[in-house]
């Protein structure tokens, strides 16, 4: 006799989607496209229906320019029209947008951040704009992979263009192409455009867990220095630790649950949690109810729900969901 194959049963389905906007169109968006891909989460192009499971993450480089007013600009133009059509189509709406920027020598990004605020107040679209701000620009997160934490601040490569003495004259640990160039062994103004950037960084011993420990630090640090002004406008920084956590978070719901996570909840199971969870007939019925109105979800899951009755009689969200759990917990349980 053939089995049928098992379902995969994942972690509370998102119904949403995310965009990235990045102002270049290589570099970042490369490196972004291919976490995207390990993380094994999809692009709204492949998804056709809202009750999907399917988690998707879309990015793309900015089509206004490279100055973060034209990245917020482009990224809500973007999301507007999108979502004008998801609506109509059934799909997943961007529902977090996310406008990965650098300070450089941008004179638009106090201008850009505080659009992102006035248009998160306004909330016309029920969709939030996230900045991800680099300081100085985006390969301060490569160096992150190798670099131990330090506050030295970090400098692009030194413009023929500027008359500014600083910029010319830049020690060769603070300079981001000699460190890159020396971790990476490659050329700094081609790594700018290589396709492969983030499996080159893995190659070359990076790690991704030690470069969010490390940008964490880095905020810590400027918080405690610099209360006074925003993280981002300290040198160096960068927010794009944030966007990496965000997508491992949504990878973790993606990892299908293994089999002994599912079925009904036994008072062995209830046993075993550190709630004290009663042996009596209102536990047990209401066990019972639980499994049957939430029988596809986890154990764990159903676990949280019924404490959630005893710690919340009144705001609990199986009685909320359910009349019929309702009914018998509100004539049952205890009045004090």
């Amino acid at each position: 006799m053939m089995l049928k194959p098992r379902v995969a049963q994942f972690k509370e389905p998102e119904q949403f989607s995310i965009l990235i906007v990045c102002e270049d169109s290589k570099s970042a968006v490369y490196y972004f496209e291919r976490k995207i891909k390990e993380c094994a989460l999809s692009k709204t192009a492949t998804i056709e229906k809202i009750d999907s499971q399917d988690i998707a993450v879309d990015v793309e480089g900015s089509k206004k320019g490279s100055a973060p007013k034209s990245v917020v600009d482009y990224a809500i133009s973007k999301r507007d029209e999108y979502n004008k059509q998801a609506k109509k189509k059934g799909m997943y709406p961007y529902k977090e947008v996310y406008c990965v920027m650098d300070v450089d020598d941008h004179p638009t990004l106090n201008e850009a951040i505080d659009k992102i605020y006035s248009v998160n107040k306004a909330n016309i679209d029920d969709s939030e704009l996230i900045h991800i701000v680099s300081n100085e620009n985006f390969e301060i997160w490569y160096l992150l992979h190798f670099l131990e934490y330090s506050t030295k601040a970090l400098h692009r490569p030194p413009s023929q263009k500027t008359k500014s003495p600083r910029k010319i004259f830049i020690p060769q640990d603070q300079r981001i192409d000699k460190l890159i160039e020396t971790f990476l062994g490659e050329d700094y103004d081609e790594l700018k455009s290589y396709p492969q950037i983030f499996q080159l960084i893995k190659e070359k011993g990076g790690d991704e867990q030690k470069a969010i420990q490390y940008a964490n630090k880095l905020e810590k640090y400027h918080r405690e220095h610099s209360p006074e002004q925003p993280v981002y406008l300290s040198n160096p920084s960068t927010e794009v630790y944030q966007l990496i956590v965000k997508l491992n978070e949504l990878a973790e719901l993606r990892k299908p649950i293994n089999p002994s996570q599912m079925g009904d909840l036994t008072q062995t199971d209830l046993k075993n949690t550190d709630y004290p969870f009663k042996d009596n007939e209102l536990t047990n019925t209401l066990l019972q109810l639980i499994n049957k109105q939430y029988a596809q979800e986890t154990k764990a899951r159903k676990v949280a729900l019924l404490m959630d009755m005893f710690k919340n009689p009144y705001h609990n969200t199986a009685c909320r969901e359910h009349p019929n759990i309702a009914s018998y917990f509100y004539q049952h349980y205890p009045r004090s």
